[in-house]
């Protein structure tokens, strides 16, 4: 594969997500006179960026000559794509959980589970895991006011 077919690729990946992220903003009730700003006002702006960033980099490999091959395409690193497996898999079974389970729950078993997969310490591991998943729930949904999904534990807290 070129470089060049690669970034046209990666571009226009990104104008269609930038079309999906901003088709939910016509469900969204428009925005009061006291505030320009709307429910709509967050996907619209991400959805600008986005296509900006696609249109930027199908422009940019516009530029680059069509027989630029991409180093290491043909020989592609079997552990690298056994770590992106990996990751890929992780991140699909925390969002297939996240609602059975809880942030918490889940949330700590992933740091856990990545960290480990790392190679970190247990001892740094746990300390990691367990502070960043406090915090982040700290963050959210008391100081954000974020309603995060319990799971199993809903009836504590």
């Amino acid at each position: 594969m070129t470089a060049r077919l690669a970034d046209t690729i990666s571009g226009l990946f990104l104008i269609v997500l930038a079309l999906v992220t901003g088709r939910p903003r016509s469900s969204c009730r428009p925005p009061s006179r006291k505030s320009s700003r709307g429910p709509s006002f967050m996907p619209t702006l991400l959805s600008i960026a986005l296509a900006i960033c696609g249109a930027g980099i199908v422009v940019q490999a516009r530029s680059l000559p069509p027989t630029n091959r991409m180093p290491g395409w043909f020989e592609a690193d079997r552990a690298g794509a056994v770590r992106i497996a990996v990751v890929a898999g992780a991140t699909a079974a925390y969002n297939f959980l996240l609602e059975p389970l809880g942030y918490l729950i889940v949330t700590f078993i992933f740091l856990i589970f990545m960290l480990f997969y790392l190679k970190v310490s247990w001892f740094l591991n746990l300390i990691i895991s367990l502070v960043a998943t406090v915090s982040t729930y700290a963050l959210f949904v008391i100081w954000l006011k974020v309603v995060l999904p319990m799971g199993l534990l809903e009836f504590y807290f």
